[in-house]
């Protein structure tokens, strides 16, 4: 089947299925790592085939989008001059959608299409027009589980395309591959609604195994950033989290399970991430130091330091690097620099300089730890490293 669309920029779309597998944000959601942009080259996007699994199965099928074969008009749209510096969203997503139909850009995300900014005004139209949801929504129903539309009703985080995304991920009829992808998308919402953060909660205590895992890799997210305007939500959430780590038995699901309370970035995470930070097994510390990246609260940085003093595994020790570099350097770089400088593992020393690179002259314990590296560490690469930060702050 193939629709004519008036479009210049897609002059023909073929409406076959493009299945993709949307990877959940287990570890490092919330951070730096959260920043999501679009970046896309012209020309079809490549269809998978096979390569290496991915958190989240999907089908391939062939199924017709239940779309109406005649487009709607287009979203009125008048022409503007924007000055510079004042590029607000709304601005933005009018030019973004100007001369463009919802059901045109479905169609073309739904045959692969990601080129002349395709995913950003997918997210325009979708955050300007409420009615456009409900194609977008009947797409991804008819089998097009299609990565842009489920990325771009996630970031659009209108309160109608949360409830499209949550409709979907309730839904029992759908394959569990279809549910856990629009689950994955509100992880990109930054204004979750109330009924967002409590269809977050049901489903972390849902029947459906791999619905469960993909609600708890977003519930902390989901939780964290919703919190100023629904706290009850959000400790509903907590709650649940913190129970599920409460009840894990084995090494396996308790690191999961800290993971999932990385995201919340709550002083109740402090007193399981000090109990596991006593687990004699590594991937267990390891998920720990990690899940202390978004604490606020000063004994996180205690506890990161004297990991990077006392903790016999380098795994660790780069878990608590890695965790540091989301926090406040200052509590940190005493540990920071005496692990650059001392540490017997090549890669930690080469983890540490690269994030006090990222400080060069900002303080002269940082400034001393890479000078003392340029000079002095047994690698080249990490000679490099520091040198290279300490020319650029000059």
């Amino acid at each position: 089947m193939r629709i004519a669309l008036p479009c210049g920029h897609f002059p023909e779309v073929n409406t076959r299925s493009l299945a993709f597998a949307a990877a959940l944000a287990l570890g490092v959601v919330g951070g730096s790592a959260v920043a999501v942009g679009w970046a896309f080259r012209g020309g079809a996007r490549p269809r998978s085939s096979g390569g290496s699994p991915s958190p989240i199965a999907c089908n391939i099928r062939e199924v017709r989008p239940k779309i109406a074969a005649r487009p709607a008009a287009p979203v009125p749209v008048a022409p503007e001059r924007v000055p510079p510096g004042a590029d607000d969203v709304p601005a933005r997503d009018r030019r973004l959608a100007q001369g463009h139909t919802a059901l045109e850009l479905l169609a073309a995300a739904a045959d692969g299409h990601t080129g002349d900014q395709l995913p950003a005004r997918l997210e325009a139209i979708l955050r300007a027009d409420p009615a456009a949801i409900a194609p977008a929504v009947a797409l991804l129903r008819s089998g097009k589980a299609e990565k842009p539309v489920i990325e771009a009703l996630g970031a659009a985080g209108t309160p109608p395309a949360q409830a499209g995304l949550c409709a979907l991920a309730r839904d029992t009829s759908l394959p569990v591959s279809v549910r856990q992808e629009a689950i994955a998308g509100l992880v990109l919402v930054k204004q979750p609604t109330a009924p967002t953060m409590a269809t977050v909660g049901r489903l972390l205590e849902g029947r459906a195994t791999g619905v469960r895992r993909a609600a708890r890799a977003v519930a902390g997210t989901v939780a964290r950033v919703g919190r100023p305007e629904h706290v009850a939500e959000s400790e509903a959430i907590e709650k649940t989290l913190l129970g599920e780590y409460a009840r894990a038995r084995d090494d396996g699901d308790r690191a999961l399970a800290l993971a999932a309370l990385a995201n919340l970035g709550s002083p109740a995470v402090l007193a399981p991430v000090k109990a596991a930070l006593g687990d004699g097994e590594r991937p267990v510390r390891a998920a720990a130091a990690r899940a202390l990246r978004l604490v606020p609260d000063p004994a996180a940085d205690r506890l990161l330091v004297g990991l990077l003093r006392s903790d016999r595994d380098p795994a660790v020790r780069a878990a608590a690097i890695f965790a540091a570099g989301f926090r406040d350097l200052a509590p940190l770089v005493d540990g920071l620099a005496e692990t650059a400088e001392t540490d017997p593992v090549e890669s930690v020393r080469t983890d540490t300089v690269t994030l006090l690179a990222r400080y060069a002259n900002t303080s002269p314990r940082v400034t001393r730890a890479l000078a003392y590296a340029a000079d002095n560490d047994p690698k080249a690469n990490v000679r490099q490293i520091a040198r290279a930060a300490l020319d650029r702050g000059r």
